[in-house]
């Protein structure tokens, strides 16, 4: 329960200040947004002992650093719900063909009842259409 609260409180907020705060074209925030993630991590990698450092990873950051540079002018022009909507509703899909299909030299993972499991993808894709038509909040 604590990882899902530290989540909602972390992760739910990060794009509030772009809503409340002019921040031109996003560059800046992308930096600062970097800068914090950077120190973060570098608190993980000492408290984990530095551990062997992998570089292919980093093109993942590299795609997440350009997506959140992208969400700063959707927010301002789309709003923050559908924004966060938008961002996750990708997010989930990709996941999910991630893990059923094995994309990115991943093995397959195909889920015990195929039934339920495009049951769940149709669900999410219904939710955000239905999101949609309610509009930013």
């Amino acid at each position: 329960m604590a990882a899902v609260v530290g989540s909602v409180l972390f992760f739910g907020t990060q794009f509030v200040p772009v809503k409340r705060y002019k921040s031109g074209d996003g560059i800046f925030v992308q930096f600062m947004m970097g800068v914090g993630i950077f120190f973060v991590a570098f608190v993980v990698f000492a408290l984990r002992r530095f551990p062997p450092f992998y570089p292919l990873p980093m093109l993942g950051g590299f795609f997440w650093a350009l997506a959140n540079a992208a969400a700063v002018p959707l927010v301002e022009t789309i709003g923050l719900a559908l924004t966060l909507l938008l961002c996750n509703t990708v997010s989930c899909i990709m996941g999910w063909a991630t893990s059923r299909f094995g994309l990115f030299g991943l093995n397959p993972a195909p889920p015990k009842s195929d039934t339920l499991n495009y049951i769940g993808l149709v669900l999410l894709i219904v939710g955000y259409v239905f999101e949609l038509e309610i509009g930013d909040c």
